[in-house]
Parts: C-alpha cells; structure tokens; sequence
C-alpha cells in the first residue's frame, strides 16, 4: 500500500507532457493570405508552391498537405508541424517554393 501512495505522489509531481491534437481544416479554395488566421493555434508552419494557373484567380489554395481531416500532434512549445499548401499564380514568372514559419 506504500508503494502506491508514493507512486501516486510522484506523478503529481511530474506531469506528463501534454500533447494537443489538432484536425486541419480545408484550405482549397480559401485565398493564401486567409489561411494565417485559420491556422490551429499558428504553431504551424506553411510551406507553399506557386503553379501558374491563368484560369484561377491569383493566391487561391488548390491543395493541400497533409489532408483535409488529417490530425497533427503539437507535442510541445517547438513542436512545429509543415502544413503544405499548392496556391494559384496568374503570373507565369513567379514560381517555386516559400516558407512560412510564423
């Protein structure tokens, strides 16, 4: 029975980590300068590919990664999950990849 009283006290002592789950919302569709704020608790970072698509209209998300629906762990205060995000560009010039860590 001592050995149990002492082991629940220890445990209060040192909490275990919490670890959040979070569910990603689509983001097709949505403008890029929209997601920011759509972003579970900002603690991800975006990384995001431009593709020439003069039949859409400039900064529209057309896809994304991890999926709609998928859920990410944010283990801890540096746990930074990438949120990969394939966005529209009217412009044929523009190309390539950006990051976003905010």
């Amino acid at each position: 029975m001592l050995c149990l009283v002492l082991f629940l006290a220890s445990a209060d002592l040192h909490p275990l980590p919490q670890v959040k789950v979070v569910e990603l919302p689509s983001y097709v569709g949505l403008l890029y300068a929209d997601v920011g704020s759509a972003l579970p608790d900002g603690r991800v970072a975006v990384e995001v590919t431009y593709i020439y698509r003069p039949d859409m209209p400039a900064g529209v998300v057309l896809s994304q990664y991890p999926a709609a629906g998928e859920r990410l762990k944010l283990d801890g205060p540096d746990d930074c999950p990438v949120l990969h995000l394939t966005v529209s560009t009217a412009d044929e010039t523009i190309k390539g990849t950006e990051e976003n860590h905010e």
